[in-house]
């Protein structure tokens, strides 16, 4: 199942390199990729200076989406180039650069903010003070480079703001997937339609749409998985769940787009499975 996994990430690669490259849709929307191109309004794209740059999207309805697929890959690479499952020739090699390319290409600061603070999680009596204050010193630098965006800043300030008088007034949950059919009775200002998105945190979103006992469940499945993994050794497997956390806490797809709940549902399998099989130790 990793297998088909990674095979279906490294395919999406693929088509992300050359959207990337061409900045705009390959036409292949029968495999499920999305019409965009730089030049479209409402498209994820990285402005530099004059320049606005479409970011990678694979197969993916956005490119976030797809750098947590991308990042989670990337792990599974490195626990079977670990244990040797991972047939280490130049092919394979190429692989992983190419991952780590369109990994780079979506621009996704949450999971690249995960990927530079998971070492420091996990190795950090190796580090020196140095290294340490770098890794922090670029986890800075990309949370200042996300406050940037003024649009963007202000969209997730007005989602939280919604989500807490919403939760006020129905602490009980909305119901799942009903949160954008609810939030215009709870915004000060005019919604567009592009405004109509759940509210870019996890667990928010969970006590929103299935109330506080939602919330608190889904707590438990994070607090649990992390508890163990780190109790017992098993970094392979926090790194995992680390990724998933960070995601949980600035986005919000894993919840509500079901590529998102796949991936949620399919890495909490294999921790499970691996934790009883006693093969994820680094």
């Amino acid at each position: 199942m990793i297998k088909t996994f990674l095979g279906a990430v490294l395919f999406a690669s693929v088509l992300g390199l050359f959207q990337f490259i061409l900045q705009h849709s390959l036409g292949l929307k029968i495999l499920g990729e999305s019409v965009v191109s730089n030049s479209m309004v409402g498209v994820a794209k990285l402005q530099l200076f004059d320049f606005k740059l479409l970011r990678a999207y694979g197969t993916f309805a956005h490119p976030n989406i797809f750098s947590g697929f991308l990042a989670i890959s990337l792990i599974f690479i490195y626990l079977f180039y670990k244990k040797e499952f991972f047939v280490r020739n130049k092919l394979n090699i190429l692989v992983l650069f190419l991952l780590l390319a369109v990994f780079l290409l979506t621009f996704s600061k949450t999971t690249l903010v995960a990927f530079i603070l998971l070492p420091f999680f996990l190795f950090q009596k190796k580090f020196t003070p140095k290294l340490k204050l770098f890794l922090l010193a670029m986890t800075g630098v990309l949370l200042v480079l996300a406050l940037i965006s003024e649009v963007t800043t202000l969209e997730r300030v007005r989602f939280l703001s919604i989500s807490g008088k919403l939760f006020v007034d129905k602490p009980f949950g909305v119901g799942l997937g009903n949160f954008t059919e609810a939030m215009s009775q709870f915004s000060y200002y005019k919604l567009f339609p592009w405004n109509y998105q759940p509210v870019h945190n996890v667990f928010l979103l969970a006590l929103n749409e299935i109330g506080f006992a939602g919330l608190i469940s889904l707590l438990l499945i994070f607090a649990y998985g992390i508890y163990e993994t780190l109790k017992n050794k098993e970094y392979i497997l926090f790194a995992l769940l680390f990724v998933l956390t960070i995601i949980s806490l600035f986005d919000h797809y894993l919840f509500s787009l079901y590529q998102g709940q796949f991936l949620f549902w399919f890495v909490l399998a294999y921790v499970t499975k691996s934790r009883n099989q006693l093969i994820c130790d680094l």
